[in-house]
């Protein structure tokens, strides 16, 4: 096993499936631009070759290696992914890789077991979901690797609950690090406001429901729009944002509620936007932010969201509960219940965006909780802690 150098920052390297806008990917970009540079040297490897936001990792001067792997689950892709690990594991070697970070299952399966070959000393895994739809096999090669990850760091306490009970692993390999957001980007801005509404025709009277995620089944997207039907016919400020990527293994909910919404004719009060590096600006611009999600980790939108000044309409699943004060910051329903979203969809109507003891008390408690300068530092101290265990 190679020893760790104390006289130089600790080469980190990041595996990712790919760079695309996504919570992983901003989640990784946070990382690797913000840890202190005296204290870090951060490298980001893509296992496949479409990388939409490459750009936006290299403007923050992150050194990036795309690789050429194929995430399809078939034995034909088995050859090249054996190659790619190879590969990567030469990558680890050659830039001097102490301590690998990966997400998910992918990258987490490609990454490890690359780092094993490399004999790089540390892993570190983290869970950003409930992986309710992995097939079975998954849970067995993630116990095995557990077993070779030094820790094992959730983004929320029901995120660790869920891995310890599919996975067996010992319960003092997890650690809770929650996900943080930047309190100095996301944050209310009239002016800002103002200009994306008009850009996009929104009217100022108008009340906008916003969605940010993936336009999959699993972000609820359709309930949301089964919900607003009877309040457009009776509000005709009323407008529904969603801005989300498409999924290559999950259906696009677009044309679903295109339908919807068609044959009801309020078609022109639904507005699909494709995702955007200034996310923020868009968050300003919404009067509530509703995350119907039927399955979730701690969604860097469910953060953003609040700190922006938005209300805030999540389902009421275990990891929303750690984000919202119902009543207070924001409000839950249950996940399935169209009458409930619609209430509490109604409830947060009520309150105004600009109503400064809401947005306050809402983003002081966001800020509080997760910051991102506390991920960052947390993360931070974890690495020196796995790396440098004679200075701690």
């Amino acid at each position: 096993m190679k020893s760790p150098i104390p006289n130089r920052p600790i080469r980190v390297g990041h595996v990712l499936t790919s760079l695309c806008e996504g919570g992983l990917e901003r989640f990784t970009l946070a990382l690797a631009s913000q840890l202190p540079k005296d204290r870090f040297d951060v490298r980001v490897y893509s296992l496949l070759r479409n990388n939409p936001w490459l750009e936006e990792f290299k403007s923050q001067g992150i050194p990036v290696q795309v690789l050429d792997a194929s995430n399809r689950p078939c034995l034909s892709s088995l050859p090249r992914n054996l190659k790619t690990i190879f590969q990567l594991s030469r990558a680890f070697s050659r830039d001097g890789i102490e301590l690998v970070h990966t997400p998910d299952f992918f990258p987490a399966f490609m990454g490890r077991v690359a780092s094993l070959i490399a004999r790089v000393p540390v892993r570190v895994h983290t869970l950003h979901s409930v992986y309710d739809w992995y097939p079975s096999i998954v849970y067995p090669i993630q116990r095995w690797l557990g077993h070779k990850t030094q820790v094992i760091t959730g983004v929320s306490r029901p995120v660790i609950d869920d891995a310890f009970f599919r996975e067996r692993l010992p319960f003092h390999k997890y650690r809770l690090i929650h996900n943080g957001a930047d309190e100095t980007r996301f944050r209310p801005d009239p002016q800002a406001r103002h200009k994306f509404r008009q850009a996009q025709g929104w009217g100022p009277h108008d009340v906008v429901v916003g969605s940010v995620g993936a336009r999959t089944p699993r972000k609820g997207h359709l309930l949301l729009a089964e919900a607003m039907i009877p309040l457009l016919a009776n509000d005709k400020t009323l407008r529904l944002a969603i801005i989300g990527a498409t999924s290559s293994k999950d259906p696009d909910t677009k044309p679903k509620i295109e339908s919807m919404l068609g044959e009801v004719g309020f078609a022109d009060r639904v507005h699909f936007l494709p995702p955007r590096p200034d996310i923020e600006l868009a968050f300003q611009a919404f009067d509530i932010h509703c995350m119907p999600s039927q399955v979730e980790g701690l969604s860097f939108a469910s953060i953003e969201g609040m700190m922006s000044g938005c209300v805030s309409v999540f389902s009421d699943l275990p990891a929303f509960r750690e984000v919202v004060e119902p009543g207070r910051t924001g409000f839950l329903f249950d996940k399935k219940c169209v009458f409930g979203l619609r209430q509490s969809l109604v409830q947060a109507a009520a309150v105004p965006w600009s109503d400064p003891v809401w947005t306050t008390r809402a983003r002081n408690q966001t800020v509080e909780r997760f910051g991102q300068a506390k991920m960052v530092e947390s993360y931070a101290s974890l690495y020196e802690e796995l790396a440098r265990p004679s200075k701690n």
